[in-house]
């Protein structure tokens, strides 16, 4: 079965017509990586079922997200979705937001009969304090929070300053979000849409703790979609 955008292209006319053009239109769909299926859901626990849908250009991996956070973020969930190889290059974010608590992800990409035979983990996380410290501070239906200063662990060497709104059906929620960050998490800019109907505006600047920055403004994709699952069951209680 063919993507329904690819579909609607074309209208054949003739029997012969339309074979040459399902040849055509199944070389496009391989150039264009879209011969790739991957299983796409998302959840609370460590198990999600979905349908296989085809991924869209330059996603040429399966992904497993894993997700679990502490204390005001607590919970653990899923997402399996269509990734782009590059983000198999660093699968683990962690960010620490202080008093309101900790989260992490671990990406687990695969291809195929592959995907069917992982059982994902989340690996511990560090928490050796590295000497670096920022300030933290956590809050949705608010673009405020008040500020400590929390002291980061393992490889969180960036502070993190980042707020938006995240709007699913007719409720939107602001929210704001401070402390310290691993490189992964910030480098992580890749745009995805986990869920239907669920849309983000966000702004993010991450500041190294020696003091340079680094600013990534727009659309924050991997860890934000997947920290959706966490924001929604917080905000719906």
């Amino acid at each position: 079965m063919f993507p329904a955008w690819l579909g609607s292209r074309w209208q054949p006319t003739s029997g012969t017509m339309q074979t040459s053009l399902g040849i055509c239109l199944l070389a496009a769909i391989i150039d264009l990586g879209l011969s790739l299926t991957c299983e796409i859901c998302g959840g609370t626990g460590d198990t999600c079922t979905g349908s296989l849908e085809f991924c869209p250009p330059g996603e040429d991996k399966c992904g497993i997200i894993l997700l679990e956070g502490t204390r005001a973020l607590q919970s653990r969930n899923i997402v399996k979705t269509c990734v782009r190889s590059n983000s198999c290059d660093q699968p683990f974010t962690s960010v620490n937001v202080g008093k309101a608590g900790e989260a992490w992800t671990h990406l687990t990409c695969c291809t195929g009969d592959d995907c069917q035979k992982i059982s994902p983990t989340l690996p511990p996380l560090n928490t050796t304090s590295n000497g670096k410290t920022c300030p933290a501070c956590y809050a949705t239906h608010s673009l405020a929070c008040e500020e400590e200063i929390v002291k980061c662990t393992g490889d969180q060497l960036y502070c993190l300053e980042k707020s938006g709104s995240i709007t699913f059906g007719e409720r939107n929620v602001p929210f704001i979000m401070k402390g310290c960050a691993n490189n992964a998490y910030c480098n992580n800019t890749q745009e995805h849409s986990f869920f239907d109907g669920i849309h983000n505006i966000v702004t993010i600047n991450c500041t190294l703790a020696s003091g340079t920055a680094g600013i990534v403004p727009g659309l924050f994709g991997l860890f934000l979609q997947a920290l959706v699952g966490l924001l929604l069951a917080k905000t719906l209680d």
